[in-house]
């Protein structure tokens, strides 16, 4: 976990914005290609994650939990590679990479991929839903912050796209803070922002990755692309 220590480290000493931005995008491709989440006898396989970091003075994201609450902050802060349990709201759980206590960060996970150990058969899951599942297999909230973990894993091989986060308001709602693997944008049907569906996602970055002159050829190009949809996983239900 070296590699991931280090981003955090930067991105602790970093003041620009931007390139505070770039550091999270860069630890949330990390995650995706490079980790699993182990509760228990289940594994889960990050598939969307989003950012949220609030350092005071330097990167205020008012959307992280640990800026809205003290409790939170407690369960955030210096607990890099544990888990947070959303207690509010509709619930959710985020994989926590601070490495002090005078700041937040953690990356929830939107949507993932859910399995046994050892097993062959993965549950496409939701935020609502992963938590849901996780709780009916392993445990409540105390048992999966208590025993999940962030674990390496091999490493895979594909491109992360960046895009908005869903449902946040403030100064960064409209950074690129949300991260997910191009072809999971084929083949799930993933909780993206509204205005950043799987078209636009898949259009924006054949238009960046192959300078493309027109809108219209990146179209194109994803629409070729989006046609090659798989059913990834067995949908553990369509709440999203």
């Amino acid at each position: 976990m070296e590699e991931l220590k280090n981003r955090v480290k930067a991105l602790e000493s970093e003041y620009d914005e931007g390139r505070q931005i770039e550091l999270l995008q860069k630890i949330g491709g990390l995650i995706l290609k490079r980790y699993i989440i182990e509760v228990g006898n289940l594994i889960t396989e990050p598939l969307l994650v989003e950012a949220y970091y609030y350092a005071e003075g330097k990167f205020e994201d008012e959307n992280t939990h640990g800026f809205k609450s003290p409790k939170a902050a407690e369960r955030q802060a210096d607990n890099f590679g544990g888990l947070y349990v959303h207690r509010r709201g509709y619930g959710g759980i985020d994989v926590c990479l601070s490495l002090k206590t005078d700041y937040c960060l953690s990356f929830l996970i939107k949507n993932s991929l859910v399995y046994e150990k050892g097993g062959t058969e993965k549950k496409f899951c939701t935020q609502v839903s992963l938590l849901r599942y996780l709780k009916e297999s392993s445990g409540e909230a105390d048992f999966i912050e208590q025993n999940g973990m962030l674990t390496p894993s091999h490493e895979k091989a594909f491109s992360v796209v960046n895009t908005v986060r869903k449902g946040v308001a403030g100064k960064f709602k409209d950074a690129p803070l949300a991260f997910v693997p191009l072809e999971a944008v084929r083949d799930y049907p993933l909780t993206l922002a509204a205005g950043h569906g799987k078209k636009a996602l898949a259009a924006e970055y054949f238009k960046k990755e192959f300078s493309l002159a027109s809108d219209d050829e990146a179209k194109r190009i994803s629409a070729k692309f989006l046609k090659g949809s798989l059913k990834g996983g067995v949908l553990y239900d369509n709440e999203r």
